[in-house]
């Protein structure tokens, strides 16, 4: 079972980044702390149901739609355009190692627990 902060988190973070709103930007319109905005996101915030309201208000949207569609991590544009917010302003060897590490994992394929095999008589 998906842990409810956890989902809340995704969305809150997935939708503030799509209006373009920083954390701090959020937390000025919804009364709180940034530092608190971020537990949320982390899912590390348990926030009362006023503030969720206050949240889904400053993100322009309904608050059940704060608890729809984290479950899964989205269409392909959504990840990518979540990758790109993450690698925008690091330094070119922070991205090049991403995308070494994106190369590796998709030329190798997905990890496969090794089977042990039965040891053969002596």
């Amino acid at each position: 079972m998906i842990d409810p902060y956890w989902q809340l988190g995704q969305r809150v973070r997935l939708l503030r980044r799509q209006r373009g709103m920083t954390q701090a930007q959020l937390a000025e319109r919804v009364g709180v702390s940034d530092n608190f905005i971020g537990m949320i996101e982390r899912g590390r915030g348990h926030p009362t149901l006023e503030t969720v309201n206050r949240v889904a208000t400053a993100l322009e949207t309904e608050m059940r739609d704060l608890f729809q569609g984290a479950e899964h991590p989205g269409s392909t544009e959504e990840v990518l355009e979540e990758l790109n917010q993450l690698l925008e302003g690091r330094p070119v060897d922070q991205v090049e190692l991403v995308l070494a590490i994106a190369k590796t994992v998709l030329v190798r394929g997905p990890v496969r627990k090794s089977v042990e095999r039965p040891r053969q008589g002596p």
